[in-house]
């Protein structure tokens, strides 16, 4: 009898042990076919991807399901092309000696002066900008305001600009401000 329960418990740990193998395989299998068909999704879906912008770009493509989707080369830019109005301040539009005291203290007034520059070919009738007025530790205030107005800024000249901006908080720090130029019009 004793004999009889010592072969069962071997019986049982051996086929614990094979199921356990053969769990071990069907898993292995299984999770081999899992990747590859994740890897085909991902596959597919940037090679969808990369012919909708080339169809985005101008460039025809006769199907969704070419050999192999290559990635699209920007095109140089055309020197005759109209420019946008953003690239043309990055590029062109300048902001230089940027002064800010309170011309009037008790009533919150501050006055920001300075010059700005075109060393583009365009002559810009009004150039627009974000003054950030600094605090001790972050903006405290920020105006939109216009700094080309009255004369347009012909191309390759400076011009001064001087604004006087209102309800400046006193936590303010004189002279601490910042000049983004955020628009233009020509």
């Amino acid at each position: 009898m004793k004999s009889r329960g010592l072969f069962f418990l071997i019986g049982l740990l051996l086929g614990l042990a094979l199921g356990f193998g053969a769990a071990q395989e069907n898993v292995r299998r299984r999770s081999g076919e899992i990747l590859l068909q994740t890897a085909r999704v991902l596959d597919d879906g940037i090679h969808r991807l990369l012919v909708k912008v080339r169809n985005l770009s101008g460039k025809n493509t006769d199907s969704a399901t070419e050999a192999k989707p290559s990635v699209p080369v920007p095109e140089k830019p055309n020197p005759n092309s109209p420019i946008s109005n953003a690239a043309y301040i990055r590029e062109f539009v300048s902001i230089d000696g940027v002064t800010a005291t309170f011309s009037d203290a008790s009533r919150n007034i501050a006055l920001v002066s300075g010059k700005v520059r075109n060393s583009g070919d365009r002559t810009p009738v009004r150039v627009e900008a974000t003054l950030f007025f600094m605090g001790p530790d972050t903006v405290a205030f920020e105006a939109g305001t216009s700094i080309v107005q009255v004369t347009p800024l012909a191309p390759g000249s400076t011009q001064d600009f001087s604004v006087a901006i209102q309800n400046v908080p006193t936590n303010w720090i004189p002279g601490r401000v910042r000049v983004a130029l955020t628009g233009i019009a020509f």
